[in-house]
Formats: structure tokens, sequence, C-alpha cells
């Protein structure tokens, strides 16, 4: 079954997008991570800005 050219137009178009949102998602949830541990260090050791 021969797939539509839109349709495969489509798909190119999509998957990079997909895969593009997909890495920046997790790079900002490892980075929001990140900064809660760093948070987590403040907490535990206030600083004289507190």
């Amino acid at each position: 079954m021969e797939l539509p050219q839109k349709f495969m137009n489509l798909l190119v178009i999509i998957i990079p997008l997909g895969l593009f949102i997909l890495a920046f998602l997790v790079l900002d949830y490892r980075q929001k991570r990140r900064l809660s541990e760093k948070n987590d260090l403040k907490m535990k050791h206030p600083g004289p800005r507190s």
C-alpha cells in the first residue's frame, strides 16, 4: 500500500520536530532537577543573605 505524498511530507516534518521537543523537555527536566538540588543545599546551609 503506497502512502500519499502529503502524508509522507507530514511525517518528514513531524518526526524531527517531535524528537527536538522531546530532547528539549529532557534537558529542561534535568536542569530543573539540578536547580532543585542546589536549592536543597542552600536550605541546609543558609548563607549570610538569608
